[in-house]
């Protein structure tokens, strides 16, 4: 589905970002990964090395999405670049309600992913395609989760208003919000925070209620295929029907 198609994904190391890298590769595109932690610490990394991975596949850069001038020199490599996947993101409650708090999140959660599709976007063919990863929180928001979650809110702004900025030139731009993605770092922030790894007491939900990465990257690869190719500006949410339980 994405044959040679190069796509650039944002906290690639580990989580639903290592899901999306992978699944690109074995899909025959070609996956740059963005991430602040070293390649070698990284579960992508272990990943890559257990699946015999070749390095023609794909390539890997530490880097603060943050800063500005240095996601440029890697993005001026490329001449063409067919998707973008906005996934990296500062996750839990508010530790300290600030404005340090606040701009520290908006920084990676939000500011960051209107800067990549800034350098990105003109480099982008025509049919190509951006998927922003938001939350569940904006439907169904839990208490002390305020900047977080304001911060998912100005992606979905930013998805909305760049579907018609960009659709002139036919690349499409949507939102996928999953329910909480039960990956093993999350899990792991989930007890330390003292919140049950599943909290969810409705039993009018599928699969237990419980989204993984492999689902949100099953999703994300057909809003790169061409299959998707007239969808644009939406908001997708994976929650087994979390957001109309009761």
């Amino acid at each position: 589905m994405l044959y040679k198609k190069t796509v650039v994904v944002s906290g690639a190391a580990g989580g639903i970002g290592k899901s999306i890298f992978l699944e690109i590769i074995k899909q025959r595109g070609y996956a740059i990964g963005f991430d602040i932690i070293p390649f070698k610490k990284s579960e992508l990394c272990s990943e890559l090395k257990r699946k015999g991975i070749e390095k023609r596949n794909f390539e890997y850069h530490q880097i603060d999405i943050t800063s500005q001038e240095n996601v440029r020199k890697v993005i001026n490599k490329f001449k063409r670049i067919h998707g973008l996947i906005n996934n990296a993101a500062i996750l839990g409650g508010d530790k300290n309600r600030t404005r340090e708090e606040w701009n520290k999140k908006f920084a990676v959660n939000a500011r960051a992913a209107f800067e990549l599709i800034e350098l990105i976007s003109p480099k982008l063919e025509e049919n190509s395609s951006i998927v922003n990863i938001g939350s569940m929180e904006l439907e169904r928001p839990e208490a002390n989760v305020i900047i977080y979650t304001s911060a998912k809110g100005a992606l979905l702004g930013l998805t909305r208003a760049y579907s018609t900025d960009l659709a002139r030139r036919n690349i499409r731009i949507n939102l996928i919000s999953p329910s909480r993605v039960f990956t093993p770092k999350n899990i792991e922030r989930l007890r330390k925070e003292n919140i049950s790894s599943l909290p969810y007491k409705s039993k009018n939900l599928i699969y237990n209620g419980i989204v993984e990465s492999q689902d949100v990257s099953d999703l994300v690869i057909f809003l790169l295929s061409d299959k998707s190719r007239k969808i644009t500006g939406q908001n997708i949410i994976i929650d087994c029907g979390f957001g109309l339980a009761r």
